[in-house]
């Protein structure tokens, strides 16, 4: 705040710092020394607490992404600064001083308390915006921070005012040292806004809410308001005491009584689903609140340390949804062959590490080879374990297996922090585009997967082309590709899904051995539920190696720590939904799993070889399919509907031929 009223011009606290104490009598000031101290010790903390509070639901409407922090930390400072200029210039006059302290407190109570139903209802404010400006990136940013700064400038304003304000206020005490007086009011903030960021985050947030912390936040300035008051020597002693006390208990009330927020729109993310609402210039508030109230049941909602986890069911199955994000769904097939795939390309996976926990799917498919002998998983939030052993156990307890060792904690410390080497290594980061998930994407994350490989091992990461481009996936694969000489892509079973696996010498595909390890009972039960018959069926999803998907779509820096280019460029692909784009592309560098098997000696291994055969001729026709319906969509809109009709005639030939051929690739492409 100091800061920026001296960029404003204001007269701020850095003005008295001089040789000689201001002309003032003492007693200038109707407040203590010690009780300015203490005030601006409660208000740097109420202020922080704010911070966090803000901070966590503000980004579940904007998006948990790099560049929602700065628009939130910019409105906040820009909040102050303007606080401090022109509360500082007011505070100038010996009459204004005091009331401008107890109004500021006060204020600061009353606009914090009424930002509650604002922030319940921001994420229909933002769907409106998302719906009118998700075709340019820059006006969507800005659009956003208008908002942010509408819900919290007149706080900030307010908080601001307090420093200079204090120090003019202690200045006029008649101390001998203005200097060391104002350092002294500087350190009291400074302490109350750590502690704020301590409290708040670590104890407020995950054990009341943000809603709740919200309240606490405004009692504290409430309080210290009525305090203030009680001092500031107006009216007789009873009175200001008596209606001081009243204005802080009516607004502790009213914070702790406010309605809670609906959290099924809370979390329905909706900077991300503009898709759900793009008539926006049409749509009224109310249904767009509709629109985003269209989810099933909340059964499991809590704000931890780390992110906001919520389980919703719709009868049929469970979705995780983290930071309102969807993370993970019940019997998800791609989940299970996230664990299954590198453990099974492995001959003897004896020590295993899952980086993220998500619904516990993957890791129950690791759990499901009796070689593993110890498997160790690191989740960051407390809340997706909880609801992961609560809601998405299904058929066995895999949380209580004994070979389990369950981490709480970031899945990079882990591996900094130990000497460990592992035989398969599964990772299962957010996507790359979320703040903190994107470190998981970079050059260094994998050199570490690297050197915590055993000889011999395999890894394995989920790459989601949600909201992305071929470029930016192309570039995500090769950043792996350039730490692992030896690496492949295969397809999920959801389009968009794609799983590299990677090793430390070339890997052969012994189809007998595959087989064998496949007839494993309890493995053969999490393959069976992944729709995966038999090891064609398996190689049916194989792509090709990730080293020759690098520079498609000209898609070849490397993403680092120092660089990672690919935060910030996947949060501007976001509203594109290019996944079937992603899709085709990557079907045009597809190649056959074929020259990579071993030799095949059994009837069974040639059987399989060609099924396989099969499967990868029906993949090879549903790219085409994608490419025909592409040049059907563009005759289309040119005005050609005849030429049109007849590309769509002859695609639906080919999806009919590749049903027979393989029917899950006539699923995959969507037929």
């Amino acid at each position: 705040a100091i800061a920026g009223a001296r960029v404003l011009g204001a007269p701020g606290p850095s003005r008295e710092l001089r040789t000689e104490a201001p002309p003032r009598a003492t007693g200038d000031s109707p407040f203590p020394p010690a009780l300015l101290f203490a005030a601006l010790a409660a208000s740097g903390f109420a202020a922080m607490t704010y911070q966090v509070a803000w901070t966590r639901v503000l980004t579940l409407s904007i998006g948990s992404v790099t560049y929602s922090f700065p628009l939130i930390v910019g409105a906040f400072i820009g909040g102050l600064a303007v606080g401090a200029s022109v509360l500082g210039r007011l505070g100038d006059r010996p009459s204004l001083g005091a009331p401008l302290l107890v109004a500021c407190q006060l204020g600061i109570a009353v606009v914090a308390l009424a930002t509650i139903p604002v922030l319940g209802d921001l994420p229909v404010r933002i769907a409106l915006l998302v719906a009118r400006h998700s075709d340019s990136f820059v006006a969507l940013q800005l659009a956003k921070f208008a908002a942010v700064f509408a819900v919290v400038f007149a706080p900030t304003f307010l908080m601001g005012g307090m420093l200079p304000l204090a120090a003019r206020a202690v200045a006029a005490g008649g101390t001998d040292d203005v200097g060391a007086a104002v350092g002294r009011c500087y350190a009291s903030n400074t302490v109350g806004t750590i502690a704020g960021a301590f409290v708040a985050g670590f104890a407020l947030v995950p054990t009341i809410g943000m809603q709740e912390t919200i309240a606490v936040a405004v009692a504290v300035n409430a309080w210290v308001g009525a305090v203030l008051l009680a001092r500031s020597g107006w009216l007789a002693p009873m009175a200001r005491t008596a209606l001081g006390g009243a204005a802080a208990l009516g607004l502790t009330a009213a914070a702790l009584g406010m309605p809670d927020w609906d959290r099924t729109v809370l979390t329905s993310a909706p900077y991300l689903n503009a898709n759900l609402y793009a008539d926006g210039e049409n749509l009224t508030a109310a249904e767009v609140r509709r629109v985003l109230s269209y989810k099933a049941d909340i059964v499991y909602y809590r704000e931890d340390v780390a992110t906001t986890v919520t389980v919703l069911d719709d009868r049929r199955r469970r979705y995780l949804y983290v930071g309102g994000k969807l993370d993970a769904v019940s019997r998800d097939p791609t989940q299970s062959l996230l664990g299954l795939l590198p453990m099974l390309l492995h001959p003897d996976p004896e020590r295993v590490l899952v980086v993220g926990l998500g619904s516990s799917e993957t890791l129950g498919a690791t759990l499901r080879y009796e070689a593993a002998r110890t498997v160790d998983c690191v989740e960051i939030s407390p809340g997706v374990v909880e609801a992961a052993g609560r809601f998405f156990e299904v058929d066995r307890p895999v949380l209580r297996d004994p070979r389990l060792r369950l981490r709480i904690g970031d899945g990079r410390v882990h591996m900094a922090m130990t000497d460990r080497t592992y035989d398969v290594i599964v990772s299962q980061p957010g996507n790359p585009w979320m703040a903190g998930a994107s470190a998981l994407f970079t050059r260094e994350y994998f050199e570490q997967l690297r050197s915590h490989l055993a000889p011999g091992g395999v890894a394995s990461i989920w790459i989601q082309g949600f909201g992305a481009s071929p470029e930016s996936v192309a570039s995500l694969i090769g950043t792996l590709s350039s730490v692992f000489e030896h690496a492949d892509l295969w397809e999920g079973r959801v389009l968009g899904d794609y799983i590299l696996t990677a090793y430390d010498a070339p890997l052969r595909f012994d189809v007998d051995a595959l087989a064998q390890r496949m007839r494993e009972r309890s493995v053969a039960l999490a393959f069976e539920r992944a729709s995966v018959e038999d090891v064609a069926d398996l190689l049916g999803y194989y792509v090709a190696p990730a080293g020759s998907i690098r520079g498609l779509d000209g898609g070849d820096l490397v993403n680092r720590d120092d660089r990672n280019f690919l935060e910030t460029r996947l949060q501007r692909e976001l509203l594109l939904r290019r996944e079937r784009d992603v899709y085709v592309a990557l079907s045009g560098r597809r190649e056959s799993a074929l020259p990579r098997v071993a030799a095949a000696t059994s009837d069974a291994a040639r059987e399989t070889l060609a099924k396989l055969g099969r499967i990868e001729r029906a993949r090879e026709l549903a790219r085409q399919v994608r490419e025909i319906e592409l040049r059907a969509d563009a005759l289309g809109e040119g005005g050609d509907v005849v030429a049109a009709a007849a590309l769509d005639r002859e695609a639906a030939a080919l999806r009919d031929h590749i049903r027979e051929l393989d029917p899950k690739a006539a699923i995959l492409e969507g037929s």
